[in-house]
């Protein structure tokens, strides 16, 4: 009976450790990323990326309706609306 209440005695002790760990593993500071954001280059210029604009979609219920092919009577019901 001593044995098991040992056994039983290290599991919780192993348990109760590693939660510890884990709970300073979690809420620790990450020096390596300060670290690099201090050593990044402050003066390098943005690159002027220009994305072209998309043209402008009229993509209404009914546009979509009639452009999936399926909904045959519903495109029918909206237009006659």
């Amino acid at each position: 009976m001593r044995a098991i209440n040992l056994s039983r005695n290290f599991l919780v002790l192993g348990f109760a450790l590693s939660a510890v760990f884990l709970l300073f593993v979690a809420c620790g500071s990450d020096e390596k990323e300060s670290e690099s954001e201090a050593t990044a280059p402050a003066s390098m210029p943005a690159p002027d990326v220009s994305v072209p604009e998309a043209p402008m979609v009229s993509n209404t219920i009914v546009d979509v309706a009639v452009a999936d092919g399926r909904f045959g009577t519903l495109v029918t019901a909206l237009q006659a609306a």
